[in-house]
């Protein structure tokens, strides 16, 4: 590694630094942290260097972090989350039933106590992995079919994954994100395209991609929504 400037101001931010076997040094920015991830053997000095002499990147990467963790919906009353797209308000109304009603501007818990902030949570994991399972399961059948691979298609899941929306093994196990109830109908369509293309195509080459516009047009707007859209959606 060459040289870098010692004689660089202190950082008023952590990080990590991760050795590997790799050729290069790289600076990582994620949810969980700033790493420096360098090759095996290099001193570890040598890295506090490195991301010094590109802190002002790593503030501007932090800054942006921080401005899209603010659009994560909060669970309070009065406050909004997306279903299917829209806005819809969290609301309590007093009711012996117990359970949740979904309205168009509003999702009402419809209990005989103000649920606590875990009940809440709980509640509302529980009615959109329900919806998810409704819904994305006969929609993965009825698209396989579209395409002639519903022999290849193994097992659907549900998961609450922190970097995926959705993945397709080689052994043709579909697994998605429940969080994903909260898009557009035509986004949830198009996570079902790209994930069942992926049992004809397991890429991402101009094959696949030719695929999925065959079953999904406007794909790539679907994709761009999920993409600006995806901290509104991860609200747990």
């Amino acid at each position: 590694m060459p040289p870098l400037d010692t004689c660089l101001p202190p950082l008023d931010f952590s990080y990590k630094v991760v050795e590997s076997r790799r050729q290069s040094a790289a600076i990582h920015v994620t949810p969980a942290g700033v790493q420096v991830r360098i090759p095996l053997g290099v001193d570890h000095s040598w890295a506090h260097d490195f991301i010094a002499s590109k802190q002002h990147w790593v503030k501007k990467k932090l800054s942006q972090q921080q401005g899209r963790m603010q659009r994560v919906p909060s669970l309070e009353w009065g406050s909004a989350i997306l279903f299917l797209g829209t806005w819809r308000t969290l609301k309590y109304r007093q009711s012996g039933r117990g359970v949740l009603q979904v309205e168009a501007q509003e999702i009402i818990f419809l209990f005989a106590n103000r649920p606590t902030s875990a009940q809440v949570l709980a509640t509302l994991q529980a009615y959109f992995k329900w919806q998810a399972k409704e819904l994305l399961v006969a929609k993965t059948f009825d698209t396989a079919q579209q395409i002639q691979r519903q022999d290849a298609l193994h097992q659907i899941n549900f998961r609450r994954t922190k970097s995926k929306w959705g993945h397709c093994t080689s052994k043709g196990n579909i697994q998605y994100n429940w969080l994903i109830m909260g898009a557009p109908m035509a986004v949830i369509a198009y996570l079902v395209c790209h994930e069942v293309c992926h049992l004809q195509e397991l890429n991402h080459s101009k094959k696949f991609w030719a695929l999925v516009a065959g079953l999904c047009p406007d794909y790539q707007n679907q994709r761009r929504w999920l993409k600006d859209h995806a901290m509104e959606l991860s609200w747990c």
